[in-house]
This record gives C-alpha cells, structure tokens and sequence, in this order.
C-alpha cells in the first residue's frame, strides 16, 4: 500500500528504485491504451511471452487469440479500469491494468516481456501508476501488491475470480473492495 498518492514523485523513492526508474525511461514510454483493437493486436505477444516464462495457469486459454480478444473485450467495455502500456517505440512490451475503488487505486494486473523486465520496466510501470494517482485529487493511494501481505486482512475466495477479478469481473471485484474498505 502507498499512502499520500498527492505527494507521490520520483525522487521520494529509494534511491535504488530512483536508478531503475530513470533506468527504465531510456528504454520505454508509458502511455495510455484506450483502443481495445490496439491493444488485442499487440498486447497478444507479450501474454504469450508472459505465459511462456510462468506458465501462469489461470484462464490460460488466453494463450489462443480468440480467447485473448474476448477477455480484452470486456476489459475495455468496463469504463472504470484503466489500461497502461509501456512501449519501446511502437512495440508495446508490458500492460498494466488498475481500478479505482472509492480512493484507493487499485493495480492488479501487470505482464510483460522477459527482455523488459530486464530492463526494469515493472519499476517504471508502478512509477507511471502512482504518478498518474498523484495527479488524481480523487486518489488517495494505491495499492499494488499481494492482498494476503496487508497485516490483518483474510482473504475471502471468489469463485471463479482468481486474480484476475478486477479486468474479469470489474463490478463484483468494485463491491468486494468497497466491502473491505468501509
């Protein structure tokens, strides 16, 4: 959890995480994918690649692209989740997926190719998630990260969720976390 989203900038991280930041934006630009077509034909490669190095079995059929599309589909028919992608030119090489929920930004969702992590994108990815939160007077922190790791929070199954509720079911996902939060 990041407390005090409006006071977030680059230089109140650890100076390691300053170095892979900046590091970071010599490689890749961060932007904002708002086009489900644009995503399906590019962000297909990098699931693969995801899927190839985890093997992350969760709705793995996403491996074939027709199941791919369809869970973009409905990513981008949820009005209130919010799509980065970083890129290296016009190659896009990792997503990130958030919500917010009341005023907690909530990103769940992040995969990319193993060349880009190499080069510290997943820093510059949660950079760009906490620095858009910190222009947001409507965020007041975010949260990325393993639910279980919260000192004092039990984790309650929903079924057919697993961790990928937010971009899969965005409303049940929304109440859950409004539950938690009162």
């Amino acid at each position: 959890m990041f407390p005090g989203a409006q006071n977030y900038s680059v230089e109140s991280l650890k100076s390691v995480r300053r170095w892979e930041v900046r590091s970071a934006a010599r490689f890749f630009s961060i932007r904002a994918i708002s086009n489900c077509t644009e995503f399906t034909d590019k962000a297909h490669d990098v699931y693969i690649d995801f899927y190839r190095r985890t093997r992350y079995r969760y709705l793995s059929n996403r491996v074939q692209k027709e199941s791919f599309d369809r869970w973009a589909n409905a990513v981008f028919e949820s009005p209130s989740l919010h799509v980065l992608g970083a890129f290296d030119g016009e190659q896009l090489v990792a997503v990130g997926i958030s919500r917010a929920v009341g005023r907690t930004l909530i990103y769940s969702t992040f995969f990319s190719f193993g060349t880009a992590l190499r080069h510290n994108v997943a820093s510059l990815m949660l950079h760009a998630m906490r620095s858009s939160a910190a222009q947001c007077e409507c965020i007041d922190q975010v949260y990325a990260g393993n639910y279980g790791a919260l000192p004092g929070v039990s984790l309650r199954r929903v079924d057919g969720a697993f961790p990928f509720i937010m971009p899969d079911q965005p409303d049940l996902f929304a109440a859950e976390v409004e539950g938690f939060l009162k």
